[in-house]
């Protein structure tokens, strides 16, 4: 009985990964999507995705979007380095891939726990984000959608919101809605912002488990991430938060910038370490002059104390806002409000010397008071992929850490 039943779960096995299939997309291309030799033309020529599938995305601009509501789906951008060899193969096909998306059509949409294990993967190269999605602010989220995937990865995209100018009853770029252990990494998020009355969040995630956010760049979004929503559903909260080694700046375009982290119900483990933020909070903002604040407790529905970690973060003419509880050590201040206990162990209140803070180059300069001032919080590498030493810099870079703001290096992060 257990042969007949071990004999029947392998060819169930063997039939689901025979299903599983390998997609070509090139812009330009006009095939039926077998290889590069016979490629779709857009992502929107594929008319049914399985669970298993991977879709290799060439070189091209596209309209199409994506839906899945199976697991394991691997959409990946195509690069000489994975396809050198393959039959049809051209290394122009490694190159710039735009999504322009219209408004009503979501770039990516996710559904529910059954597209678990997804994974969407710009590969970076160099110092260009070459996987660009061109931004809808759609109100449920017009460039990504997600209904609660689990275990899920995305990374090295930017999601641009400047491109939006008329999306009716636009709200957010990024929508989160539950998942438990997703990883959002090498992600540039910006310009999502004020259109008329309706506020604007670079990413909206009313709930989720164990979210992890790291190595990203958001800029100039009115609310860069807003966590949390148990006013909108008393069963909407964050539980368990992971956020670091990411940088949050507002240059002269970010006027309507007003908040950066919000929590609007987040419990569990938090921990907020080796960001940088410059937002600024000398702007006249729509935030009535007061400037964005680095967290604002948006009502009661959070639980912060003893579990909520704010370390080894650099704070540039930004406010702390309401998230004075908790293990606060080893941040840097310089400018805006310190808005902590002025005992907080290892804190510094100096110029952290950046590279070129009027450019947005948040690095290091030689004599950093920010250098291997940081507490050793376990963490591996920083935004770049610069190993950390057990006396870490505060901020996002580890001094020595250089290149353009936010883009890693082409070897992929160590994922822990």
């Amino acid at each position: 009985m257990k042969k007949i039943i071990f004999a029947s779960l392998l060819v169930l096995i063997i039939n689901t990964v025979a299903q599983a299939t390998t997609y070509y997309v090139l812009g330009g291309a006009s095939g039926n999507g077998t290889s590069w030799s016979s490629a779709y033309s857009d992502v929107s020529r594929i008319s049914t995705i399985s669970a298993g599938d991977t879709i290799w995305i060439g070189a091209g601009t596209y309209t199409g979007g994506f839906y899945v509501n199976v697991p394991n789906v691997s959409i990946v951008r195509a690069t000489a380095a994975n396809h050198g060899t393959s039959t049809g193969w051209s290394n122009a096909y490694d190159g710039q891939v735009t999504f322009n998306p219209s408004c009503g059509t979501t770039f990516l949409s996710m559904d529910s726990g059954s597209s678990s294990g997804f994974l969407i993967d710009g590969v970076m190269v160099g110092s260009t984000w070459k996987f660009v999605v061109n931004g809808i602010r759609g109100s449920l989220g017009g460039n990504y959608h997600d209904e609660g995937s689990s275990g899920s990865t995305i990374r090295g995209i930017e999601f641009n919101g400047n491109a939006d100018t008329s999306c009716a009853n636009a709200e957010d770029g990024l929508r989160i809605m539950g998942g438990t252990g997703n990883i959002y990494e090498h992600l540039y998020i910006h310009d999502f912002q004020q259109n008329g009355s309706v506020h604007n969040d670079g990413v909206q995630a009313p709930n989720g488990t164990n979210m992890t956010w790291r190595y990203n760049i958001f800029k100039n979004n009115g609310q860069h991430l807003f966590l949390g929503d148990c006013t909108w559903n008393s069963s909407y909260y964050v539980t368990g938060l992971n956020v670091y080694y990411n940088v949050f700046y507002n240059d002269a375009l970010g006027e309507l910038s007003y908040d950066t982290l919000v929590f609007k119900g987040v419990k569990g483990t938090i921990h907020i370490d080796n960001n940088t933020f410059a937002v600024h909070t000398s702007q006249a903002t729509a935030n009535g002059g007061v400037g964005p604040r680095i967290v604002l407790l948006d009502d009661q529905c959070n639980t912060l104390g003893s579990n909520f970690y704010f370390r080894n973060n650099i704070l540039y003419d930004s406010a702390i806002g309401d998230a004075t509880s908790g293990n606060h050590s080893n941040n840097l201040y310089y400018g805006g409000q310190t808005g902590t206990a002025s005992t907080e162990t290892g804190m510094v209140k100096s110029d952290p010397l950046f590279t070129n803070y009027s450019g947005g180059v948040y690095t290091l300069q030689a004599g950093s008071p920010a250098a291997s001032a940081g507490i050793n919080s376990g963490y591996t590498q920083d935004i770049f992929g610069t190993a950390v030493s057990s006396s870490p810099s505060i901020g996002a870079y580890q001094y020595g850490s250089g290149g353009t703001p936010g883009v890693r290096t082409p070897s992929s992060p160590t994922l822990q």
